[in-house]
């Protein structure tokens, strides 16, 4: 039985904790894995300079520059007063940002996308910056962000040749989803609290090791993360660990111990070497073997599992 086909089934199959050990065992999950593994060693020691158009082209620039101009767009949109009844205590308002996400995909990539591409994309921009109902973001949100990433090197939308911009692609979605927590106050979905890495995402912590892990920034060592004015040079200079760390922390009031021992813990490690291979291992259980949030992963032609009769 295919899964995910266009039109053909549902698109997302994991009802059962036995489909969710069939996913978790499945070439299609090893393989996403592998891209993920991929796309940090790109990132070691580079640096992806977001103002730098010039530094880009072809489609990487075309879907850097969506990402920006969504994200530009976020504080024109005027805030809702919530009713007396919504139980919600994220902004009803952010439904308008992913309305204009699925507008603006739809106009700037429709001579570039087949309407069966355009069809099996959306679902993903339609879950990748948070839930429209809940009003609320995890990481089951940035994981369909990655399984569109992935889709647009399948259909060959990007390619090898600019595989080794894409870190600058994943910086403007962590930027983009920050402001959006922000602004529209999105609760993190099915947070597990003090004792996760982060109440939203995982992989900028993941991608931010190993683009660490790396004799250009031998200087900056985990521990100094706990250090407010070290911390802050590093955030400045645009990198991903030092960046979701600090703005992990700024959501939270009291002592990183009490407040995030997971986090405390990860950079006690010595490497970020260290660190960057253990959160690989952590994100395979936590995030790809969590039925909350693998119950919800849409499949499509290009991300495609199928279930034997």
């Amino acid at each position: 039985m295919n899964i995910g086909g266009a039109g053909k089934s549902p698109r997302s199959p994991i009802s059962t904790l036995e489909m969710l050990k069939f996913w978790r065992e499945s070439d299609l999950c090893l393989d996403y894995v592998q891209f993920l593994k991929n796309l940090a060693e790109m990132c070691k020691g580079r640096s992806f300079f977001s103002e730098s158009k010039d530094l880009y082209d072809g489609n990487i620039l075309l879907l850097g520059n969506w990402i920006k101009k969504l994200n530009s767009h976020i504080e024109h949109i005027p805030l809702l007063e919530r009713s007396v009844n919504n139980v919600r205590f994220g902004n009803p308002a952010f439904r308008k940002i992913i309305q204009k996400a699925i507008q603006t995909f739809r106009i700037d990539f429709c001579d570039i996308l087949t309407d069966n591409q355009m069809n099996d994309l959306c679902p993903y921009i339609l879950t990748m910056f948070g839930h429209h109902a809940r009003l609320d973001f995890g990481t089951g949100h940035e994981l369909h962000f990655f399984v569109f990433l992935k889709c647009l090197f399948e259909i060959s939308f990007l390619n090898q040749k600019n595989f080794k911009d894409v870190g600058w692609i994943i910086m403007e979605y962590f930027n983009i989803v920050r402001h959006i927590q922000v602004y529209f106050t999105l609760e993190p979905a099915g947070s597990m609290g003090a004792w996760n890495i982060d109440d939203f995402n995982f992989l900028p912590f993941y991608f931010g090791a190993a683009q660490l892990d790396s004799d250009d920034f031998v200087d900056f060592t985990p521990s100094d993360c706990l250090n407010q004015r070290i911390l802050r040079d590093y955030v400045d200079e645009k990198l991903m660990f030092p960046m979701a760390f600090y703005f992990a922390m700024s959501s939270k009031t009291g002592g990183i111990q009490a407040t995030a021992p997971m986090l405390h813990s990860v950079v006690q490690h010595d490497t970020w070497g260290e660190i960057h291979k253990g959160l690989i291992r952590m994100y395979k259980e936590v995030v790809l073997n969590n039925f909350g949030a693998i119950q919800h992963l849409e499949f499509c032609e290009h991300f495609d599992l199928q279930f034997n009769e």
